[in-house]
């Protein structure tokens, strides 16, 4: 575990099995992260100038994780926890990674963003999802087909897309948000 109270600079590469950073103000980690999980904590903002490899779950437990693009989280599974991720390509960006959502997260494209995930609850209907993108956000991926969220909300800068075949199975709207 990694935790600063000022700002946390790693220009190396880190590699464990289990990575814990709890940032709370700035941190920058400019090298590759090599590891089985990575926890983001803390109320700051962590920018990961490098790319993450090998880890099968990254848990945005609060602040806010800032990286270039999707590839450079790796392939593993991103779990919202209460924090936020940015990235901040202003090209077009494509989100694949499975997304778990235990209580709440947002997801901020600096351009145009596609949401191309299975994204589920940590348990029914108790995750709360924003995503938002300066231009079109897309929607091609799955929400909720395995554990329903209780609201997933999307903003564009521009007009929404649906995408190529996305689910979001509900019978209404209101079933969707779990409204009653």
């Amino acid at each position: 575990t990694l935790a600063a109270q000022r700002d946390l600079d790693v220009t190396g590469s880190l590699n464990a099995g289990h990575i814990a950073l709890d940032i709370f103000r700035r941190g920058m980690v400019s090298g590759p992260i090599a590891a089985s999980t990575l926890v983001i904590d803390g109320l700051g903002d962590l920018t990961l100038g490098g790319h993450i490899s090998g880890v099968s779950e990254l848990t945005i437990a609060e602040g806010t994780l800032r990286a270039a693009n999707a590839e450079s989280l790796g392939e593993g599974q991103i779990v919202f926890a209460g924090g936020k991720l940015e990235l901040t390509n202003l090209s077009d960006t494509t989100l694949f990674q499975p997304i778990t959502v235990v209580n709440s997260g947002s997801i901020t494209f600096a351009g145009s963003g596609t949401l191309d995930s299975l994204i589920n609850a940590g348990s029914d209907a108790t995750g709360v999802l924003t995503a938002e993108a300066a231009g079109d956000l897309t929607i091609s991926g799955q929400i909720g087909t395995g554990t329903p969220l209780q609201c997933f909300v999307g903003f564009a800068g521009r007009p929404g897309v649906p995408g190529q075949n996305p689910l979001i199975p509900a019978r209404s709207i209101a079933d969707l948000v779990r409204l009653s």
